[in-house]
């Protein structure tokens, strides 16, 4: 599983190694990066609303799936 934390901005903070595996990107390559740097361009909007809607209600839990652009430019789907 991949698992990443984010500050209340969208900036990533951590990330598992699983990273390099599921998105090519090592993980200190993900640090600092924001919230929505894989994703899919057509996904973009509809994640960055489950981001700021879980980061509004830290105790919200909500299933999303959505395109990610791989470090090689495949894309695959994440839940």
């Amino acid at each position: 599983d991949l698992t990443s934390i984010f500050d209340g901005g969208g900036i990533r903070r951590y990330t598992t190694a699983a990273a390099e595996r599921i998105l090519g990107y090592r993980p200190e390559e993900l640090i600092g990066q924001p919230v929505d740097a894989v994703d899919h361009p057509e996904d973009a909007a509809a994640a960055r609303a489950v981001f700021d809607r879980l980061a509004a209600e830290p105790d919200r839990v909500e299933r999303f799936e959505q395109r990610v652009v791989r470090k090689d430019g495949a894309v695959r789907w994440l839940e």
